[in-house]
This record gives structure tokens, C-alpha cells and sequence, in this order.
């Protein structure tokens, strides 16, 4: 089973990379997104990039404009995809005992209108045998996630300035092995994103994604046994830039703080507490028909804990893409 896991990972890096070679770059990315209106005659005048509601954060690939169009051509409201996103630790890669880990879903969308869906995704992962964040030699396996329903409108409000408003809600179940220790009831979140195109290609985007999350306790255990509170709620939100180079090819940049809300523990001496992270990344998106991929590189920084930190740690200072805190990152999405 160990070796059949790491093949299927290796197997998906392989075919990705091999269709990237063989064909040629697809279409600049953008979402499947409602126009305006007043931008809807100026389809073919302006090239406006957008981003899929429907995928995770760090996952989001683009898709091409006119996406929206062609799925609300089709007779049936339903339509499928496939979403791969594969990571590796720089460092550990560097030294050859590195662990490949995937995140995965398979989409169900059901179209209400132009403008909005419903969703289904399960959710599951898959990682390669190495060594794990502990540096302990683990072997490959396979878990469930949370899958989530999800509503999305892409056309919530057109702002002033030309500023797009779009949205969408999840509802997490329960499910996954992580969320049964936890004594997780639920978990939601709000996605709103604000678009503004720049010049012809150029588009710079905020996107704010609050989520909360209801357990029947307060705590459980850490990997090694201590006791520790459930995370409360959670606030990403960065800037992110899209450049579309050439119509068949984009780059994007990322720059945000993820901010963590923990429950304390009054039975196990255990003090709420709030952790803040600075989330950057470097991106290249592209596609080949209807297979989308977006390559680069992530940098999670955490900027700091809101309990007592060791004498290491405060005399830390802030550096950008270290070694131990970059991963690699590649991302598929496939539409059926």
C-alpha cells in the first residue's frame, strides 16, 4: 500500500509536468465570474481575470472568462471537476528525503442561474512516505477530509470605481479523522472577493475569508499527548495581483495575514490564545483545454504568538522565503 500511494503521487507530478511539455500554453486565467452589464459589451475589448470561488485557499486556479458562458450554454445544470493541488517542502526535497503531500476533491456543481451554483466537494489526501514536520520516518497514506457544500454568487455588486463584488458560503461536515478527535459539530465560511481591474490584463483583487467553527469541547490533545484549546475561529485575508503576460499565460502575487483564534481551557490550565501568519506566494498559471495548472512557490511565516515564546524565537528576526518555511507547490484542475 506504501509504495502505491507514493507511486500515484509521483504519477500525478509526471503526468502534469508531461502535459505541461507537450502542448501548448493555454489561455490566460481568469474565473468563472458574472460580467456586468456595462462590462459584458466590452468582453473581447478588455481582458479582465477573475478567480473560482468554488476552490480552497492557496488553491485558486483561474479560469478562462469565457468559462462562465460555455456552462451556462450547456442543457444540463450540472457539470463535474477534479482538483489536484501537490506540495513539498523545499528543504526537505533539497535533502532527498522529501514527503510529497496532496490535497484533492472532486467537485459536483449544480447551476441555479448565470450568476450563482450549488456545490459539493469531497475532500481527501494523499502523502507520500518520508519524513513528516516532526522528522520522523512515516509511511504514505490516505485520509478523508471535510467535504463542504458551498453557495456561490459571482455577481453580487458591481462598487464604485468599477470594483467587482463576488461571495460564497461553506458548510464543512464533519468528517475527517482531524475533526472526530476534535469533537468538531461544524465549520463555516464566508468568502467575499473585490476585484478591480488595473490596465488591460492587469487586475488587482482583496479577498477576505472569515470562518468559524462549533465543537462539543473546548480542547483536545496535541500530537504528543498535551492538552491544548480547538481552533475558535480564523481571518485570511491578503492582496493578490494577476498579470496576464501574453493571452495564453499569467503570473500572480500574493502578500496577507492569516489570523488564528484558539479556546482557552480553564480545566487543563490552558490560556486562549491568537496566532497571526504572514502568507506569501509566487505563482505561474496556465491551461491546456480544459485542464488548468498553476505552478510556484509558498512561504508561511509565523509572525506571532500571543502567549510566551522562547528566547529563540523572539530574537528571530523576520526573513522572507527561508529555506525551512518555502514549499513547492502545483496545482490541477480539471472540468468535465
Amino acid at each position: 500500500m506504501s509504495g502505491f500511494l507514493q507511486g500515484v503521487i509521483f504519477v500525478l507530478f509526471l503526468l502534469e509536468c508531461f502535459i505541461c511539455l507537450k502542448t501548448d500554453l493555454g489561455c490566460a486565467y481568469g474565473g468563472e465570474v458574472s460580467e456586468s452589464s456595462s462590462s459584458r459589451s466590452k468582453v473581447e475589448e478588455v481582458e479582465t481575470t477573475y478567480e473560482d470561488l468554488a476552490l480552497p485557499t492557496e488553491r485558486r486556479v483561474l479560469i478562462p472568462m469565457s468559462e462562465q458562458d460555455t456552462l451556462s450554454r450547456k442543457k444540463s445544470p450540472f457539470s463535474f471537476n477534479f482538483f489536484n493541488w501537490t506540495t513539498v517542502d523545499a528543504q526537505a526535497y533539497r535533502q532527498g528525503d522529501a514527503r510529497f503531500s496532496s490535497y484533492n476533491f472532486i467537485g459536483i456543481d449544480y447551476r441555479l442561474n448565470y450568476d450563482s451554483k450549488l456545490s459539493f466537494r469531497p475532500v481527501f489526501f494523499l502523502s507520500s512516505s518520508g519524513k513528516n514536520f516532526f522528522g520522523e520516518q512515516v509511511d504514505s497514506e490516505i485520509d478523508l477530509g471535510d467535504p463542504y457544500l458551498q453557495y456561490s454568487h459571482y455577481n453580487l455588486a458591481l462598487l464604485p470605481g468599477d470594483v467587482g463584488l463576488f461571495g460564497a458560503f461553506r458548510l464543512f461536515l464533519p468528517m475527517s479523522k482531524y475533526s472526530k478527535e476534535n469533537k468538531t459539530l461544524a465549520r463555516t465560511q464566508l468568502r467575499l472577493i473585490m476585484t478591480k481591474p488595473l490596465a488591460r490584463g492587469i487586475e488587482l483583487s482583496y479577498h477576505s475569508y472569515p470562518s468559524y467553527a462549533f465543537y462539543a469541547r473546548r480542547g483536545t490533545t496535541t500530537y504528543f499527548g498535551n492538552p491544548k484549546g480547538n481552533e475558535q475561529a480564523e481571518l485570511e485575508h491578503f492582496l493578490e495581483l494577476n498579470e496576464a503576460v501574453t493571452t495564453q499565460f499569467a503570473l500572480s502575487q500574493r502578500a496577507g495575514i492569516t489570523h488564528k483564534w484558539f479556546y482557552d481551557v480553564p480545566s487543563k490550565g490552558i490560556e486562549a490564545r491568537r496566532d497571526e501568519f504572514l502568507n506569501l506566494s509566487l505563482m505561474a498559471s496556465y491551461s491546456v483545454s480544459s485542464i488548468n495548472f498553476r505552478a510556484g512557490v509558498i512561504n508561511d511565516i509565523k509572525l506571532r504568538e500571543y502567549k510566551t515564546a522562547s528566547e529563540e524565537k523572539r530574537k528571530r528576526s523576520l526573513e522572507l522565503f527561508r529555506e525551512e518555511e518555502l514549499q513547492y507547490s502545483l496545482m490541477t484542475y480539471v472540468r468535465f
